[in-house]
């Protein structure tokens, strides 16, 4: 693929040996650990101008900074995601962003979208063209699995890199041609990249972003959350890597319809309050939610929950939401330990179809 790009993991060790070298630089040699490579590659993508590695957290970070922006499932983005218009899903196009920084707060939270949204089925106008996502630009963290030892301190296995991504980050900001992930810097949990670009004080004069990337060591508990829908939530758990427990950690959460419905809180609590069997079509599948759950220093866990909605008729199909996570403040973050998938099944088999 021309001009995707690579980068490559290299280790010191003893020569003739896999064990770690750190003497006389002449009885130690140079190999390859992996080639890193984007899982969504694309050409011209210029995945590795920018590298930086930090051995505290055992994490890579390599930048693409031609790469297109995309969604969790590498899809091109669509302005206003899940078919609700209070949301805001960013890049946008030229024409969005005018309309909305005329509206009031260009942000990913409801703001005059919903007016900008009125107004743009009128004039005809839906989904962005893809050409203002190209060359956003986008950050990949690789995961270092250390070496393992065994009695007397004899290394059992070397440390080691999977060939793709742990995760992959982009701003929530983000537009085409920003060029995000021009440069990184690791230093410890904090990710620097920068943006050269982007326009936020003028054109093309560049911002730089902060990340704590303490995130690519947590994962959810399950890929896939089963339950009935009379269950009145599902119980959501996140992990972390239990040797990276030591400081607080936040991270952010929000669920988006696949198959399944959601409804915003107070539609939700307006169902909640009627009988089940007089309940309408409208009252959704579950409570569209999103917020923050923090891991407390030293615990390696984390949950929280999400409400479902019951109703009294049979569905044909099960039906699925999604969650996602975030760093505070920044877009989804993609990878496949970053999202999991909720599965809602029937319980009303003696009931009319819905």
């Amino acid at each position: 693929t021309p001009h995707a790009g690579a980068a490559y993991a290299f280790r010191r060790q003893a020569n003739g040996s896999l064990e770690s070298c750190a003497g006389d630089k002449f009885l130690c040699e140079w190999s390859q650990m992996r080639r890193l490579t984007a899982s969504d590659k694309r050409g011209d993508d210029h995945f590795g101008h920018s590298v930086a590695y930090d051995d505290e957290l055992g994490l890579a970070a390599v930048g693409a900074y031609q790469s297109t922006a995309r969604g969790i499932w590498r899809e091109p983005l669509s302005s206003y995601p899940h078919g609700d218009p209070t949301l805001v899903a960013l890049p946008l196009s030229d024409y969005f962003e005018g309309r909305l920084q005329a509206a009031g707060p260009l942000s990913p939270l409801p703001s005059g979208a919903r007016a900008v949204w009125a107004q743009a089925e009128l004039d005809g106008v839906t989904d962005q063209d893809e050409t203002e996502q190209e060359q956003a630009g986008a950050v990949y963290i690789f995961k270092l699995y250390p070496e393992e030892t065994g009695s007397g301190g004899a290394l059992v296995s070397a440390p080691y890199w999977l060939p793709t991504e742990t995760v992959k980050i982009a701003p929530h900001d983000g537009f085409a041609r920003d060029y995000f992930g021009y440069t990184v810097r690791l230093d410890g949990r904090s990710l620097l990249v920068g943006a050269i670009n982007h326009d936020l004080m003028a054109e093309n004069a560049g911002i730089a972003y902060e990340f704590d990337v303490a995130v690519a060591r947590i994962y959810f508990s399950e890929a896939e959350y089963v339950l009935l829908e009379n269950y009145d939530e599902v119980d959501v758990t996140l992990y972390r890597d239990a040797e990276y427990t030591d400081l607080a950690l936040t991270v952010q959460y929000a669920t988006s319809d696949l198959t399944a419905t959601g409804v915003d809180t107070a539609k939700f609590d307006a169902c909640q309050k009627l009988a089940v069997r007089y309940r309408p079509g409208d009252c959704g599948d579950y409570e569209q939610t999103r917020g923050e759950v923090t891991f407390a220093a030293g615990s390696a866990s984390a949950a929280f929950s999400v409400r479902i909605m019951d109703d009294f008729c049979y569905e044909h199909f099960m039906e699925y939401f999604q969650v996602t996570l975030s760093i505070p403040g920044t877009n989804f973050l993609a990878g496949e330990e970053f999202y999991a998938t909720v599965r809602i099944d029937d319980n009303d088999f003696d009931e009319d179809y819905c």
